[in-house]
């Protein structure tokens, strides 16, 4: 689900397609409280597990409709839908352009005019299923945010604690005055890192100086 790609685009609106294809029909009025896809419901639908398939089937139509069917004329209204939607340049579907984590500053970042400056928004990747997790979900014009995720994310090498890495997708300081505001954001957005050590001389060798707090 890199933010740089098309395909999780086009995925995940496929996926949401299929998943009203087979639910919407048994639920009626009752979808749009399950209207977010679950992975692991498709996956036994698909594999069939405890007749799970029968799902698939329309109950609004004479003939038996088959999962296999359903995927396929879900993913024709996808391709339709993202043409319509976004246009017919595929470039311009990919992941990130549209799925945006927007870190709101409190109290200041929901006043009209002056939250741009406040709030921290970038491109993401991930989405609800995958290890990068983002809760997502669809705003009115369109785009896909971000409203739930990691703002730290570490990787803890053990067999070498001084290799491991770490980001955080704002920035060092929660002052917005500051230049560390989201000075770690534009490297987030890309999926890098920042390498971590445990080392009190590599630590203090890089410093401007010691700040000692009593208590």
């Amino acid at each position: 689900m890199n933010s740089n790609l098309i395909e999780p685009f086009v995925y995940n609106t496929w996926a949401t397609m299929l998943h009203k294809r087979i639910i919407q029909d048994e639920l009626g009025m009752l979808y749009d409280q399950y209207s977010n896809y679950q992975p692991l419901f498709l996956e036994r639908v698909f594999k069939i597990i405890y007749n799970a398939s029968d799902w698939c089937d329309i109950n609004l139509t004479l003939k038996i409709e088959s999962c296999n069917q359903l995927a396929k004329d879900s993913l024709n209204d996808t391709l339709t839908y993202l043409r319509k939607k976004y246009g017919n340049n595929i470039e311009n579907w990919k992941w990130g352009k549209y799925n945006k984590a927007v870190h709101f500053h409190n109290p200041l970042g929901k006043q009209k005019f002056i939250h741009w400056f406040f709030n921290i928004s970038h491109n993401v990747s991930g989405s609800n299923y995958t290890l990068k997790s983002n809760k997502i979900k669809y705003s009115n014009n369109g785009k896909i945010i971000a409203s739930h995720g990691s703002v730290f994310k570490g990787l803890y090498d053990l067999g070498d604690p001084n290799s491991s890495l770490y980001i955080i997708s704002t920035g060092q300081s929660g002052h917005f005055l500051s230049k560390h505001y989201d000075d770690l954001s534009r490297l987030s957005k890309d999926g890098n890192y920042i390498s971590m050590t445990l080392d009190p001389i590599v630590v203090k060798a890089g410093s401007l100086g010691v700040t000692r707090i009593n208590y």
